[in-house]
């Protein structure tokens, strides 16, 4: 990523200096971390004021076989899915 900010000319031809580079990595990373924190925040709304999809979704957790996860072996949580694919798409 730095090499791309570091190689973005403007229209005058000039390239961004690392004070201009710090800011943009750092909008970037607290962006990302807010949208992020919002997300999982609404979430957790969700399912607190949705006990009986909580506990759903804490059933499938605890059945997981934690020594043999793959991707067959996620299509079985649809509770997990429906929370998360809920939480997203609000």
């Amino acid at each position: 990523m730095l090499e791309v900010l570091e190689s973005n000319h403007n229209a005058d031809d000039k390239r961004l200096t690392p004070e201009e580079i710090e800011a943009q990595c750092l909008l970037f990373f607290i962006a990302g971390f807010e949208t992020t924190a919002s997300t999982l925040a609404f979430l957790a709304y969700c399912l607190a004021t949705h006990p009986e999809c909580q506990e759903k979704l804490v059933q499938e957790i605890s059945a997981l076989d934690k020594e043999n996860v793959s991707l067959k072996s996620q299509a079985k949580f649809c509770q997990t899915y429906f929370v998360t694919d809920f939480a997203l798409n609000v």
